[in-house]
């Protein structure tokens, strides 16, 4: 009880009175909303009359936003705009990690703050084989409640041909982050780990095709040749992720404040911008099908998942060939309702860039013990305690 009340009192003070928890030690699940952006803002600044807000979904209550950039034209001026438009909605930033040009800031409700603990941001530069910072991924990670996070926004090697290099980025990312939190020193140890940006991966498909295909709205049919999804399914990349289904036109290329895929350098139209992830468990279940210790060893009691060292991971990888799709496929729905997506979009009206900006709303299962149950303004409190105490 007393440890109840000190958790309570340091609570109150850290919302500075507003509002008063009561906090109960119960095991229950909470569903987080965490929606993740993506835009590629293609070296420009904020411009007047472009409004953020559609990208956020406000009117669906979003308790984390994460907002991922790439080639940001001045870093200050997006992270002010960003602080002012979230700000001015009741968030509050959690965390800002800017490399050169990749951006990403992480901002949460007043009443998750208490609840979010081992803050760490980490970058990686993978451009001209990790020198320079043109290429690569910020990322953000915390405990929420009982469970790890780790966010990622990343811009990977551009170009069609470079599907290789792209998976090179992938691999790099995953190999180098380390973190000072024992409960999940790397980022496939999380146990939600949120992948977003520009990938660049492209629609391998004859360009005139594509763009026929996108104007008598056949579009999805371009899906059977994305090089990401190729990758995915070959376990080449992105091992063990998701992605919610893609409803929505390619993302990129865009003459500049137009709708209109650019003509000048005829890109190939492409999904570039995604968003993607994948849970600690589900990946934990997959190491013990195949009974291989290294990928899924036990460490001070807890399944914990190794580092993705390239050798262990293409032994695990041919491990995993050896099961059966059906034994794969019922792992993943063993495991679905731990994030389950709400909506993934683009937004073709924003015209700033060359690329069209992308969002993911997902409900993140977070089992806990400690809780803000039951939220009361400071009136509604006090006539609860008067009724309950019969007066």
């Amino acid at each position: 009880k007393r440890n109840i009340k000190q958790l309570k009192q340091w609570y109150q003070r850290r919302v500075r009175g507003q509002l008063i928890i009561a906090l109960y030690f119960v095991l229950i699940i909470v569903v987080m909303k965490v929606l993740v952006t993506t835009y590629n803002a293609a070296a420009k600044v904020p411009i007047k009359g472009e409004d953020l807000t559609p990208l956020l979904a406000l009117d669906q209550n979003p308790d984390i936003i994460s907002m991922g950039f790439e080639e940001i034209g001045d870093s200050d001026a997006w992270e002010d705009e960003v602080d002012k438009l979230l700000e001015n909605h009741g968030y509050y930033r959690v965390k800002l990690e800017t490399m050169w040009a990749i951006q990403i800031v992480v901002f949460a409700k007043k009443q998750h703050l208490p609840f979010i603990s081992h803050i760490e941001s980490v970058e990686t530069k993978t451009g001209m084989g990790g020198l320079t910072a043109n290429k690569g991924a910020t990322t953000i990670r915390f405990r929420l409640y009982d469970r790890t996070v780790a966010i990622v926004n990343s811009h990977l090697a551009a170009h069609k041909d470079e599907v290789s290099a792209r998976n090179t980025d992938y691999w790099s990312i995953m190999r180098d982050q380390e973190f000072r939190d024992t409960a999940a020193k790397n980022l496939c140890d999380h146990d939600f780990l949120i992948w977003a940006g520009d990938l660049n991966y492209r629609v391998e498909h004859e360009n005139v095709a594509v763009r026929r295909m996108i104007s008598e709205g056949k579009h999805l049919d371009l899906l059977q040749h994305d090089q990401l999804l190729r990758e995915i399914r070959d376990r080449k990349a992105f091992v063990g992720f998701h992605e919610a289904a893609i409803t929505f036109k390619p993302t990129f290329k865009f003459d500049e404040e137009t709708g209109l895929y650019e003509t000048t350098k005829n890109r190939t139209p492409s999904w570039c911008d995604r968003v993607l992830w994948r849970s600690k468990e589900e990946q934990v279940e997959v190491g013990r099908l195949i009974n291989w210790e290294l990928w899924c060893a036990e460490e001070d009691g807890e399944a914990r998942l190794h580092r993705a060292d390239v050798d262990d991971t293409v032994q695990f990888l041919n491990l995993v060939e050896t099961l059966e799709p059906a034994k794969l496929d019922q792992v993943a729905k063993n495991h679905e309702d731990k994030v389950k997506p709400i909506f993934y979009n683009s937004y073709p009206e924003f015209l700033l860039s060359d690329h069209k900006p992308v969002s993911c709303m997902l409900d993140l299962a977070i089992d806990t013990d400690l809780v803000p149950f039951v939220e009361f303004t400071k009136s509604q409190f006090t006539d609860m305690k008067r009724k309950t105490s019969g007066s």
